[in-house]
């Protein structure tokens, strides 16, 4: 089967082979599916292909071939730069202070690869921030010291380095002390009386389902 050989993540540049060409076959062309940010250079069965600026993305590498059944194309997805993050699941955005705040981070495909690089991921940004030290892996977890509006940026490391600051993922939580009293009023339309009673903390946690929250 022909196949294009090389690796899946380019950093600045490498060379990429067409295997498995069947006898009689030439190849007639390459191309790159991001022409501005990678560039193809070489002649015959390979090409180099560089990184010509900060993009980081996938690119499709594309090789046609002229064979006795007409041309054939054959194709190769390739990350090139930096490791980026395609999606962030946190059980919710409201959390208490100290609480412990769990992120289940994916990153693009082949963007990164478990047992080969690392992820570190993530700072996050606040009042008096920040307030989590790198973590290696794909499930950082961190705390809130206090009540206030945190912006967590999510980023991830593989041997092309650290994305720029723009290609973080961003995700806010809101800290909020549950701890602080409430009151409930109720009224008597027949002594003409208003009544203001405390609400403990017990009586509002029955009372208030955060998963009610429209979101």
């Amino acid at each position: 089967m022909i196949s294009i050989s090389g690796p899946s993540l380019l950093c600045t540049s490498d060379i990429y082979t067409v295997q498995n060409v069947p006898a009689g076959a030439t190849v007639t062309g390459w191309s790159v599916s991001h022409p501005n940010d990678v560039s193809l250079s070489g002649s015959g069965n390979s090409r180099t292909l560089t990184k010509t600026g900060s993009f980081n993305g996938e690119v499709t590498l594309t090789v046609t071939l002229s064979t006795a059944c007409g041309n054939v194309q054959v194709e190769e997805k390739i990350w090139v730069g930096p490791a980026a993050i395609q999606d962030v699941y946190y059980p919710s955005s409201f959390v208490e202070p100290s609480e412990l705040i769990q992120l289940l981070v994916t990153p693009y495909p082949n963007s990164h690869s478990l047992g080969s690089n690392r992820a570190d991921i993530t700072r996050v940004f606040g009042p008096g921030g920040p307030y989590s030290n790198t973590v290696y892996g794909l499930v950082p977890e961190f705390s809130l010291p206090s009540p206030g509006t945190y912006h967590a940026y999510v980023y991830a490391e593989n041997p092309c380095g650290w994305p720029d600051s723009t290609k973080f993922y961003p995700v806010v939580f809101w800290c909020e002390d549950d701890t602080w009293p409430l009151f409930s009023v109720s009224s008597d339309p027949t002594a003409e009386m208003l009544t203001v009673s405390l609400v403990g903390e017990s009586d509002l946690d029955a009372a208030f389902d955060r998963s009610l929250l429209p979101f």
